[in-house]
C-alpha cells in the first residue's frame, strides 16, 4: 500500500514537474570550458545593450550552446548571480525553441548591476532582435526600368 502511494506521489510530481518541456523543444547545451568561452571572445560578433553584451558565432556542433558570465562586479552574492543566470538561460531555452534560426554558438556577459529582472528580460530581447536582425539576409533591391 505505501508503495503504491509513493509511486502516485512521483508521478504526480513528474507530470506536474516545473521543468515538463514541449515535446518539440529541447534545452541548449552550455558552454563549458574556458577554451569555449575564449573563442567567443576573441572571435564573437558582439551586440550590446546598456546593461548586456551578446557574443555569438555560427557553431561548428550541430545543437545551439550558450553560456552567460555573471563576474562578481554584479554582485558579490554568489545566490543573485545564479538568479541572473537561471533567468537568463530560461529566457535563451524560449527563444532559441520558438525561433527558427542558424545554430549558433553564443554568451550572454552582465555589464552592469541590473536594477531588476524585468529590465534584464527586456534587454535580452532587444539583443534577441538585434541579433535575429543580424542573422536574417537582406532583402533584394528590385528596380524598376
Amino acid at each position: 500500500m505505501g508503495e503504491r502511494c509513493c509511486r502516485v506521489v512521483v508521478e504526480r510530481a513528474v507530470r506536474n514537474s516545473l521543468y515538463r518541456m514541449r515535446a518539440n523543444s529541447m534545452p541548449v547545451a552550455h558552454l563549458r570550458t574556458t577554451r569555449e568561452f575564449q573563442a567567443l571572445y576573441r572571435r564573437g560578433i558582439a551586440v550590446r545593450t546598456p546593461h548586456l553584451r551578446l557574443l555569438w558565432r555560427r557553431s561548428p556542433t550541430p545543437s545551439h550552446r550558450w553560456g552567460v558570465v555573471v563576474s562578481v562586479k554584479i554582485s558579490k552574492l554568489a545566490t543573485r548571480r545564479n538568479r541572473i543566470r537561471r533567468i537568463l538561460f530560461a529566457e535563451i531555452n524560449q527563444w532559441t525553441n520558438n525561433h527558427p534560426t542558424p545554430i549558433l554558438e553564443a554568451m550572454v556577459v552582465v555589464t552592469k548591476v541590473v536594477p531588476n529582472e524585468s529590465v534584464l528580460r527586456a534587454e535580452l530581447m532587444d539583443c534577441f532582435l538585434q541579433l535575429s536582425h543580424r542573422l536574417t539576409p537582406p532583402r533584394p533591391q528590385f528596380t524598376s526600368r
